[in-house]
């Protein structure tokens, strides 16, 4: 998770980052990135100065 933190950060200060997630089926990657999103969007609006770039939609 602290790597996670640490790629939201980088794009709150707009520097592009990615992540690929990668692994067996039914591992839970699609859950893992909706859990990274939400992460995301509550830092963010927690944060005033904070822009995440990550849409809520």
């Amino acid at each position: 998770m602290y790597q996670i933190d640490r790629i939201i950060n980088q794009v709150a200060l707009g520097k592009s980052q990615s992540i690929f997630l990668t692994g067996e089926y039914g591992i839970g990657k699609s859950s893992l990135a909706r859990c990274m999103k939400v992460f995301a969007i509550n830092k963010g609006e927690n944060n005033d100065r904070t822009k995440t770039g990550i849409r809520n939609d």
